[in-house]
Parts: C-alpha cells; structure tokens; sequence
C-alpha cells in the first residue's frame, strides 16, 4: 500500500503581480491530519485549488498516490470541500447528494452521508432554502460522496454555530482517519488543535513552520510582554536585553516575544533601561503555541 498520498513538488502560482505560493515543497501521508494555518491571502486557499485541480501552478508539480496527474482514478478517491459553491436551486438536499455519489465507483451509503454531515432531518428540504451553516454541511456532505482517501476542506466551519461546528468535528473522528489523509485550512488556532496532529504555517506564500503539535508545544516557550514606553529599545539596549525574537509596535505600545520572562525583567531595570524609557510593563502571556504561531507572523 502506497503511504505517500500526496506530494507537492516546489509548487509556484502568482497572480498579476502577486505571488500567492512560492517554491512550496511539502509531502502528506496516509493517516495524518493537517491544519493549513495562516492569515488571509497566506496562500492556503490556492494550496488548496492546486490540489484539487482547479488551477494549474506556474511551477513544479503535484503527485496524488504516485500518479503524476489528476486521473480519473485519482478523483475517485478525492473529496473537496471549498469555500464558495453555488448549489443548485429547486433540488432537494437528497437529490444532490444522490446525484453526486452517482459519480463515484465506490460511494458512501447514502443513510451514512446524511448522518456524517447532520442533514437527515433535511432531506426534502431544497437547498436554496438551507441557512449558512447548513449549507456547508451539504458541501461536507458533497465531499464524502466517493469515500475519499483524501479530503480536503476549505475553512469548512465558516457559517456553522457552535453546537453545528462541535457535531462537525465529532463526525469527522468518525470517519476512521487512520485510512485517509484530512488536509483543512483555518484561521482559528484551537479549532486546529482540538482535530489535527500536523501544523502547516503559511504567511506570505511560503511555510513558516511545518511539524506537529506535540513538537511544536513542547518547543513553544516564547512568552509575549505588553507594555509601554516613550520609545523602543535602540540597538545599543537591545544588545543589553535577552534576546528578542519579534516586536510589534503601535504608537507607545510595544509587544515582545521573549524567552524568559524574569531574565527580562531584570535586565530592565539593573541596566537602567526600564526608568530612561519610562516603560510600563502591562501584561505578560506565558508560552504556548498560540505565542510561537504569533511570534513567527511576519509583521508586515
């Protein structure tokens, strides 16, 4: 059995004058659940339309199980969840989703479909008449119509409660993951967490990180300081502090990713550097992921 279900290849798309990934190289395995997490316009979304097949790269290449394109073969076994579809008006949500399991060679029962994606009791109802949140749910429901072996889904909880997107979450441990490869863009870092084992951080069209959560926590001890002062630490202060790993500042307010806290602290005020800038310390995080995924954000 092939492990390797996908393999992205320096892939590099561009827009106009914008480039949305560059020289991306990453490789999924079979069983592995993967958050792509970055700000808006990171390049998860195009990541994610390059796999699919609905835009082609400017470079490099995507492999799907060892096959070099996108056969018919390999979208059998493929589900894809976007951001935006537009679902067709006067049919039934059971219509569609007969319609669609109709393409595959191996679908998912049809009672399984309905149960995974929380639609039973919208069956007959047409889809234009479905809210936000249940309309995502048809897409989910879409996605699973050939059983795929890889799913890929787009910011799939967007529009969804908090009950909607808790039942979400609960089906897709449902779906015996220990088989497929679950590739899901979002901006929320707990919603990540609490379903994936790998994170992928995207800003700018390139990664930033790429490991996996228990690493990445164990790893993850910056702590973040607010505070504020008449101006930042010039170079000569900076040499003088610990190191700094990442500061934003905005007018007299200064934030700063640091390793230890007390060490900092200290260097404040036995250089004198805390009473020159008038500093005021104003609060004081202590690491975790959430400090390590800010702290590698670019700025800009």
């Amino acid at each position: 059995m092939v492990n390797t279900y996908l393999h992205i290849d320096h892939i590099t798309k561009s827009y106009k004058n914008k480039t949305a990934l560059s020289s991306v190289d990453l490789t999924f395995q079979r069983g592995e659940i993967i958050t792509l997490l970055g700000p808006n316009g990171a390049g998860k979304s195009t990541l994610i339309n390059l796999i699919s097949g609905l835009i082609a790269p400017d470079a490099g290449k995507i492999t799907y199980f060892s096959e070099s394109s996108l056969t018919r073969a390999v979208k059998n076994r493929m589900g894809i969840m976007l951001q935006e579809v537009q679902m067709i008006d006067k049919v039934r949500v059971g219509e569609i989703i007969r319609l669609f399991r109709s393409y595959y060679t191996h679908p998912l029962s049809y009672p399984e479909i309905l149960e995974l994606s929380d639609l039973t009791r919208y069956e007959k109802t047409y889809a234009n008449q479905l809210s936000g949140g249940e309309t995502r749910r048809l897409q989910f429901a879409l996605a699973l119509c050939g059983n795929p072996d890889i799913l890929l889904l787009d910011e799939p909880t967007v529009g969804m409660d908090i009950d909607a997107r808790k039942r979400f979450w609960q089906n897709i441990k449902s779906l015996g993951l220990d088989q497929k490869l679950l590739l899901l863009t979002t901006h929320d870092l707990q919603e990540a967490q609490e379903i994936a084992d790998r994170l992928i951080l995207l800003a700018n069209g390139t990664i930033v990180i790429d490991g996996h959560y228990e690493a990445l926590n164990q790893a993850s001890r910056l702590t973040r300081i607010t505070l504020t002062s008449n101006r930042f630490f010039n170079e000569e202060e900076q040499h003088s502090l610990p190191l700094i790993h990442k500061s934003e500042s905005q007018d007299n307010k200064h934030t700063i990713w640091i390793d230890n806290a007390d060490a900092f602290l200290d260097a404040l005020y036995t250089t004198g550097i805390k009473q020159a800038n008038a500093i005021t310390v104003q609060a004081i995080q202590t690491g975790g992921l959430h400090e390590l995924y800010q702290s590698l954000l670019p700025t800009s």
